[in-house]
């Protein structure tokens, strides 16, 4: 049996499409700063002194 079908509000699906976009947004983000840490620690390179989820700790990157 398939399980039951929910249709979204349609004056709320505007909203829905937007978080989703965001989730998507918010990971990517997420995973490229992680990738960015993990090159260079591969690289035996020295840590980051600061976080990098800031821009301004981002400009000699």
């Amino acid at each position: 049996t398939l399980p039951q079908a929910y249709v979204y509000p349609a004056r709320m699906r505007a909203t829905r499409d937007l978080l989703r976009r965001r989730m998507h947004f918010t990971r990517k983000r997420a995973e490229l700063l992680a990738h960015i840490e993990n090159t260079n620690s591969q690289y035996n390179l020295p840590a980051f002194g600061t976080k990098l989820t800031y821009r301004a700790n981002r400009d000699g990157v």
